[in-house]
């Protein structure tokens, strides 16, 4: 039995920007703020999808697609996005992100238990996790 393969292609917009995925008939995707990843089964959406936004940036805010960005590949590896690691397994900090992490919290200890719980509460905050004083 054959495993069909999904295809993954990250792209930067305005915020502002109309483009409305389901017009693109992409099913899935991930998107904060100006970026976002696409994923389709079928490579040829990926490229039609890619085109559209080319074309609406450039005609509607004259601007253009990042050459880095926009390449199509297999999303059976791991990409990163945002500082976050995608994958089967699932979405986890990425290497870097967590070495920066570590160093805030060791820099928030050196200067006290004041600083590092603030340290705490700013990365609970933004991954979603509360603490028990919340």
């Amino acid at each position: 039995m054959s495993e069909t393969t999904t295809w993954a292609c990250a792209v930067s917009v305005p915020a502002s920007a109309s483009i409305d995925v389901l017009i693109l008939k992409i099913t899935g995707y991930l998107r904060y703020v100006d970026d976002f990843v696409l994923f389709a089964t079928e490579r040829q959406r990926l490229e039609q999808a890619r085109e559209a936004i080319r074309l609406w940036l450039a005609e509607e805010r004259g601007l253009a697609l990042n050459p880095k960005h926009g390449q199509l590949r297999p999303a059976r590896a791991p990409a990163t996005f945002l500082g976050y690691r995608i994958s089967r397994a699932g979405i986890a900090p990425s290497r870097k992100l967590r070495r920066r992490f570590r160093r805030r919290i060791e820099q928030a200890a050196a200067e006290g238990e004041e600083a590092l719980e603030r340290c705490l509460q700013s990365y609970a905050e933004r991954h979603g996790e509360r603490s028990e004083g919340a």
